[in-house]
This record gives structure tokens, sequence and C-alpha cells, in this order.
């Protein structure tokens, strides 16, 4: 009956998954195209002891990828480390993305699709600050200093460039007046910024505090992304999306 319950509280309109997903899912990202109600994809954020897997699926309720993220300890439900090892599989086409930290290097594979060849890069540990999904990790151990107005320049590994990106995050007015905090990350660079275009938009809500009957704190919570997601669409191209994030 619990496990039912549970179940349903992540239960998110236009997403579909096996109900085992759905008993184990801490978080739920549902990915539609921007203005529009069109649900791409939905994520589930499943937990282990310091393995978190994000599985997609379709709305129909077709697994389409996976991504495996080692993140030792956490933060309440969420990874803990802004640099974990991550492996990210499509099953549609065959696209892998991977970062793996080993020794003083960060080792960045990345294969577009099924019949590629699996291209390998090496960057120096020391340049990255934030690997994959460790963003928000990045985020929420730098939040004071992001809501006081701070710019953060960082490190990012991207295995789809096989290079480390210097981006740049900073306080931005939000579009909607749920959130406590919006973020906008983009190139460091304004040359570069003038030639690739486009920025990620954040939205977090506010930290709590623990409570009088004993329930205990929790970190601020990343409610919506919007911008060019790390998951292809069918035909293989990016897409921008925007990912609303749903919590039990």
């Amino acid at each position: 009956m619990i496990a039912s319950i549970f179940a349903l509280s992540l239960s998110v309109t236009g997403c579909s998954a096996p109900q085992a997903v759905l008993s184990e899912a801490k978080v739920v990202g549902r990915a539609t195209l921007p203005g529009s109600e069109q649900v791409q994809y939905c994520e589930y954020f499943l937990p282990g002891e310091d393995n978190w897997r994000v599985l997609y699926f379709s709305p129909n309720g077709r697994k389409i990828a996976e991504k495996r993220v080692e993140s030792p300890g956490g933060q309440g439900t969420l990874p803990a480390s802004s640099r974990p090892n991550v492996a990210q599989e499509d099953f549609r086409l065959g696209e892998i993305r991977e970062a793996v930290k080993q020794q003083d290097q960060w080792l960045l594979r990345y294969r577009p699709k099924q019949d590629a060849r699996l291209q390998e890069k090496r960057v120096a540990a020391n340049k990255v600050d934030v690997v994959d999904a460790g963003f928000d990790a990045f985020v929420r151990s730098n939040y004071s200093a992001l809501a006081q107005g701070q710019t953060l320049d960082f490190g990012f590994a991207s295995p789809l460039h096989g290079r480390v990106i210097t981006l740049r995050a900073r306080r931005a007015p939000c579009v909607s007046s749920g959130p406590d905090l919006c973020i906008d990350v983009e190139l460091s660079s304004g040359f570069l910024r003038w030639l690739a275009g486009g920025k990620i938009y954040l939205e977090y809500g506010a930290p709590t505090e623990p409570t009088a009957s004993g329930q205990s704190a929790e970190p601020p919570r990343l409610l919506r992304f919007s911008g060019t997601g790390n998951l292809l669409n069918d035909s293989g191209k990016s897409q921008n999306l925007d990912i609303r994030y749903f919590y039990p």
C-alpha cells in the first residue's frame, strides 16, 4: 500500500514508465518543446548507495536511454558530487557519452551512433569543475553566492565536444513567480556567446530548514531547465527543451 501511494505521487501527466521505476524514482523530469505541452520524454532519477541511474522513457513508456552516475554520498535524495563519473547511452541510435576520472585526467568518450567510431579525448583534471549531472550539485554548493549576485565561471567537461568548456553562471530574472532563485548559464567568452548563441535557464526552489517536529532540512531543488538538452531527438539532432521537475 505504501509503495502504491509513493508511486502515485510521482505519476506525472504525459509520462509513462513501469511500476517498478515509479516506485523507486525520487525525481521525475518531464521534457516538452518550448511553449508547448508536447512531451518529448520523461526522465526518472533512481538512487543507489553511491550510484544513480537516470532512465529516459518516451511518452508511450518505451525506454530510450539510460545514464549512470557514480556520486558517493548525497544531500537528501540528490547526488553530492559536481564531478561524478557519468555514462549515458541512447538506445535509439546508439549514441554514447562518457566522462571517467583516471588519476589526474578525465577520459571523455563520445559516439554519435551505433556504427560510428568511439572518440576519446583526455583533459587535465584540474581544469574540470563540473561533469554533466554534477551541475546541480555545483549550484547547491554555491547557492548562497549565486543568490547574492556573484558570477561563477567553471570548467565543464563535455564528451560531445571532447574538451573542457568554460561556462558562466549568474542570477537571472525569473520568468515565473514560483522559484526562489533563477540562473542563466552561458559560455563565458562574449565572442563565443555571440557565435554560439543561446543559453540555459534554470529555476530553483528555496532550501528548507529543519522543523520543530524533527523534519530534516532539504537542499535547494531544481524545478525547471530550459535550453539545449543532453538527449537528442528521434532524428539524432540536438533539441531545445523545457524540463519541469517533480518531487514526492
